[in-house]
């Protein structure tokens, strides 16, 4: 097989990639007020109820997109994961 026929639909993968690294790079913004905020009122890093809100949520929005709910919570896991270290450091900054 030719892989020269997978160029187009790689390049469309990697317009994809950098879109999602773009929202990713917004998202973390976001989490940096969040940090803020949650300094500011004294408000813990790690919310579990809210945690648990997220990944339900995404969980359904992966299954209503044909992606495996798994996949997704995995990928949220670990975003979240990092948002709680970033907000952290942030805190801790302070």
């Amino acid at each position: 097989m030719n892989d020269d026929i997978l160029t187009p639909l790689r390049n469309q993968i990697d317009d994809l990639d950098i879109e999602i690294i773009r929202l990713l790079g917004q998202r973390v913004q976001i989490v940096r007020k969040v940090a803020e905020a949650k300094h500011e009122n004294n408000l813990p890093v790690v919310r579990p109820k809210r945690m648990k809100i997220v990944l339900e949520r995404v969980e359904k929005l992966a299954d209503s997109h044909k992606i495996k709910p798994s996949v997704i919570r995995h990928i949220y896991e670990t975003l979240i994961e990092y948002a709680h270290e970033l907000e952290q450091e942030i805190i801790d900054e302070h």
